[in-house]
């Protein structure tokens, strides 16, 4: 599911406008969602970018502390796990930056699965945003800084032809009006 700018999301600030991606079935909460939605979430990965890391924020939507497993996997097989215990609710900035590194093998999918058992049993409610894959999560919350010039701005001869024109076309105008 897409949130386009989210309600009762307290830690908004952390996250990229306007859109977090996530699902949630969270009655407890009085949460948006829908118990036919996944309780997990995946990403899929074009395996032609042979990215070996995954950067992103997990946000914990639920009114009380969740644990949350983030798996990537390389051609189906593990290949590195995330665990975060106890992530606070998103009325206590609950939420975490994670890095998935495979070690050297393309990840092509990655999943996150929250805790079902506690400490609301069967509800969940969490989102994703800023994804990486392949670079460092820097790389996009940082805008690219423009280059400055190294040398100055000269004009071209036909420029500087009519900058002179002017200016004399000025002289003799003031100069027949004195007279």
């Amino acid at each position: 599911m897409v949130l386009g700018f989210p309600t009762n999301f307290f830690v908004r600030q952390f996250s990229t406008s306007p859109n977090v991606y996530g699902t949630a079935y969270h009655p407890a909460g009085n949460a948006v969602g829908d118990p036919s939605l996944s309780s997990s979430l995946s990403i899929t990965i074009d395996s032609a970018l042979n990215a070996t890391t995954v950067e992103g924020l997990l946000f914990n939507g639920l009114i009380g502390l969740d644990t949350f497993t983030i798996n990537a996997f390389s051609q189906g097989a593990v290949v590195d796990t995330l665990l975060f215990e106890n992530l606070a609710s998103n009325r206590n900035r609950g939420f975490t930056g994670f890095r998935l590194n495979s070690g050297g093998s393309a990840i092509d999918f990655v999943e996150i699965l929250p805790d079902l058992s506690n400490p609301f049993p069967g509800e969940w409610d969490f989102w994703i945003d800023t994804i990486a894959v392949g670079e460092p999560i820097e790389n996009i919350l940082t805008p690219t800084p423009t280059p400055t010039p190294t040398s100055e701005a000269v004009p071209e001869p036909a420029t500087m032809l009519g900058i002179a024109l002017a200016g004399g076309g000025f002289a003799c105008l003031k100069r027949r009006r004195s007279v």
